[in-house]
């Protein structure tokens, strides 16, 4: 059984690449939030906390909004 390879655009591969280092960014970012509560004693955890939940909103707010963005790119067919 033959199975065709699907290819997909540079600008899909870019996108894909792109969220996926954005929400590792994350992942790393979150590891470091103890040090940070250390090294920045007047500030609260939770603000602290912010700073690594700060990518994950982007994703999701730019995710909500690429429907309409794509819209925007792509030039309408009349």
């Amino acid at each position: 059984m033959d199975q065709e390879k699907k290819k997909y655009s540079p600008m899909m591969k870019f996108s894909l690449l792109a969220v996926s280092l954005v929400l590792a960014s994350s992942l790393s970012v979150s590891a470091e939030v103890p040090q940070w509560q250390r090294a920045f004693p007047g500030h609260s955890y939770s603000s602290i906390e912010l700073i690594a939940t700060m990518p994950a909103l982007a994703v999701i707010i730019f995710l909500l909004a690429s429907s309409w963005i794509a819209k925007k790119l792509v030039p309408s067919e009349r």
